[in-house]
């Protein structure tokens, strides 16, 4: 037993320093002294980590289906195989399996609501977006997809409320208002957007993401000079961000 715990620490040592193959082979032993199936999960989960590193996604799914049978608790092992399909291009497939997936994460919220989209189910994914900011209020990607998806912004503000109580998260930041600015920007309504986004500038000073909102709402209202000097700030932040700059 101090053995296999040993030779897992290392295999986990080297998938962290992304040694994949030296990783599968130290794992393809562990797996050859494997005493029973429950033993036998975690080198196969941990070849199956190295097979979806590497792009090697069927040969990833087939491990990770062979750990999940040896497991009580499979839903990490799913929520892997989902990502692995998501990549392959089928995503009914890997929705499928995250809904059979109970307590689910806000990993596997986010990975569901993107094979939602990926197979044109929007209202599906929208509930499994406010679901996501129901359990965190930072999760501040389902935010933008709720607005992109045209979700009711009083029940998204609500949802945010209560992932503030579900995590007990103190207002470190201010996620309200970086939501309204949001549904403002995508409602068309960018002198208020712009006003809410110049607001959170001030409190948060080189914010790339911030500097990128306004200066693509001053694109938007025509206002090339001061768009110019904006793009400007966030070259001399970060001279490798192109994003937009080409609008």
């Amino acid at each position: 037993q101090q053995s296999c715990t040993a030779i897992r620490h290392e295999c986990k040592s080297l998938l962290k320093e992304k040694q994949y193959r030296s990783c599968e082979i130290v794992a393809q032993m562990e797996l050859s002294r494997a005493e029973n199936a429950s033993a036998a999960a975690i080198p196969l989960e941990l070849i199956g980590d190295c097979a979806q590193a590497t792009q090697q996604y069927r040969r990833a799914i087939s491990y990770f289906r062979r750990a999940a049978n040896s497991l009580i608790d499979d839903s990490r092992l799913r929520w892997k195989e989902a990502q692995c399909l998501s990549h392959l291009g089928c995503a009914m497939e890997g929705a499928a399996i995250l809904e059979r997936t109970s307590n689910r994460s806000l990993g596997m919220l986010m990975t569901l609501g993107q094979l939602y989209l990926a197979s044109d189910r929007h209202t599906d994914a929208a509930n499994v977006f406010l679901q996501a900011v129901r359990m965190n209020a930072y999760a501040l990607e389902a935010v933008q997809w709720l607005a992109i998806l045209n979700a009711d912004r009083k029940t998204v503000m609500d949802a945010v409320e209560q992932g503030m109580l579900h995590k007990n998260q103190e207002k470190a930041l201010p996620i309200i208002e970086f939501a309204s600015a949001y549904f403002l920007q995508h409602y068309n309504q960018n002198s208020s957007a712009l006003s809410a986004y110049l607001k959170l500038e001030r409190d948060f000073p080189n914010n790339i993401f911030i500097l990128l909102q306004i200066a693509t709402l001053q694109l938007q209202m025509s206002d090339e000079a001061s768009a110019e000097r904006t793009f400007q700030r966030i070259r001399n932040i970060d001279e490798t961000c192109m994003e937009k700059m080409d609008e």
